[in-house]
């Protein structure tokens, strides 16, 4: 059930009727697990034996270094560590860990260079395609991936090799990738995937004709006017109700995840004390949330950019989820951020 567990959330299985049960035992087993190959994978993740097992701690901890292994390794490292266990485990344990920081260096440096292949087609094109044979083929999902999120639009990252391109698709909800990709079947040497994920090799000499047709297709069928993310928001709730008991009423809603995702909440009116950009790079915001005398500790993740905005209000309307915040030993309340205005 625990390796069941690892690969369901891993591999974004829906968290509905059996997967979801069987995620919900499967994480208390993964918690108290004293299987070596499992228990170092969890050191080296940064998950203490006293840390609550959630889905985000195998989606962001634990399934990066079992996936960089067959991303620019073998993926027998991760088989192996996962069936060992003996004292080899904490060796290759901390051989993902090696792997997956070369992983994170290599996808960052990557992406500096989509960013600048992507010149005038920000401007003109609905579906993005970058072409390079610097890129390993293991990290070209992720990179589409972050190009299509940053950019919220299709994206699809290609590696050139000598005689044939090996290409990764991550797509937005309102656009099928792998039927755009299956319009151009006569072109390519395989393809698969699903709705927003897709693969495909094709011969280099197809890659123009190939490019040109899937943009073309691309054109007719996305409107400009829709590329723009949505939120949704579940409920509106009052800021007084926000207390220890609603946040564990709702926990009873885990584990979350592909198709059960965590609550987003709407509160408005409320006051900002005490804001300050945090995180290595100040790109995170927290603040005190204020109304009527009573306080809540708040962090938007990556909502730095916006600042000057938070000093120029005196009071904001938060889309949020309800988190607790542990640190030295202690459990706080907190807002998790999602936007304001």
């Amino acid at each position: 059930i625990a390796f069941a567990t690892l690969g369901t959330v891993a591999d974004l299985g829906a968290l509905q009727g059996e997967n979801r049960s069987l995620v919900k035992k499967g994480l208390k087993l993964l918690q108290k697990s004293e299987w070596k190959g499992l228990k170092y994978l969890k050191q080296y993740s940064g998950i203490s034996d006293e840390d609550e097992m959630t889905s985000h701690c195998i989606g962001y901890r634990l399934a990066p270094r079992i996936n960089a292994a067959g991303r620019i390794d073998s993926p027998y490292l991760a088989l192996k560590l996962l069936l060992s266990n003996d004292d080899e485990a904490e060796q290759l344990a901390e051989k993902l860990d090696q792997l997956n920081s070369e992983r994170q260096v290599m996808t960052a440096k990557a992406l500096e260079k989509a960013e600048r292949l992507l010149d005038s087609q920000l401007q003109n094109e609905v579906l993005l395609v970058i072409v390079s044979d610097e890129w390993h083929a293991g990290i070209l999902g992720l990179l589409a991936g972050r190009l299509s999120e940053k950019y919220y639009r299709p994206a699809i990252v290609i590696e050139e090799r000598e005689d044939e391109l090996i290409g990764s698709a991550r797509s937005i909800e309102s656009f099928n990738i792998i039927q755009a990709i299956g319009e151009e079947s006569g072109l390519l040497s395989h393809f698969g995937g699903h709705h927003q994920a897709a693969g495909f090799t094709l011969k280099k000499e197809h890659k123009d004709e190939f490019i040109s047709n899937i943009q073309n297709y691309a054109r007719n069928t996305i409107n400009w006017s829709t590329l723009k993310p949505t939120l949704h928001i579940d409920c509106k709730v009052n800021f007084s109700e926000v207390d220890r008991d609603f946040y564990e009423e709702i926990k009873e809603l885990e584990p979350y995840g592909t198709e059960n995702d965590e609550p987003v909440f709407l509160i408005e009116g409320l006051t900002v004390k005490y804001p300050k950009k945090v995180g290595a790079e100040q790109n995170h915001l927290k603040f005190s949330a204020c109304a009527n005398g009573r306080y809540l500790n708040a962090i938007g993740f990556n909502l730095g950019k916006h600042f000057d905005d938070l000093l120029n209000k005196e009071t904001i309307d938060v889309v949020c989820s309800v988190g607790i915040n542990k640190w030295n030993g202690n459990e706080t309340l907190q807002l998790k951020v999602l936007d304001f205005g």
